[in-house]
């Protein structure tokens, strides 16, 4: 029998269509899938040998796709809201040129790693990255200096 993670005693919110969100929840996890979800007494009593993990004061969330973003780009947040016409209909305007210094393919690598991160840290689980000389980073192992 494969070993069990329970989280318990935590908030999850499930995305489902309802947009259920459960309080005092658990969640178990047999070989990196949902195996169960409900409340944390029932699934304590369930998954009794469970490794258990404490979940409160935290909440479980369903990992988030970002479909485009510009890793290297990190330097401009805010940059494009604050220069580029308003994003209204009917659209008539376009994105303003972004006023950034130039980046030496290592400095591009530190800022890519950097928007990566971030992603990973607000729970984005997916990321198409939008950018032309993806080469010039990608694949790379370390930064040579």
């Amino acid at each position: 029998m494969a070993a069990i993670q329970l989280i318990h005693d935590t908030t999850i919110v499930t995305a489902d269509d309802a947009g259920s969100i459960l309080y005092d929840a658990a969640l178990a996890v047999r070989d990196g899938r949902i195996a169960a979800l409900g409340p944390s007494a029932q699934l304590r009593a369930q998954f009794p040998d469970a490794e258990r993990i404490d979940g409160r004061g935290r909440a479980v969330f369903p990992g988030f796709a970002n479909t485009h973003t510009h890793l290297s780009r990190v330097l401009a947040r805010g940059i494009y809201e604050d220069l580029s016409p308003s994003h209204t209909p009917p659209f008539t305007g376009g994105l303003a040129p972004l006023p950034l210094p130039a980046l030496s393919p290592d400095e591009e690598r530190v800022m890519v790693l950097l928007g990566a991160l971030e992603a990973i840290r607000s729970g984005t689980t997916l990321v198409l990255e939008e950018s032309a000389g993806l080469d010039s980073y990608a694949g790379r192992s370390s930064i040579q200096g």
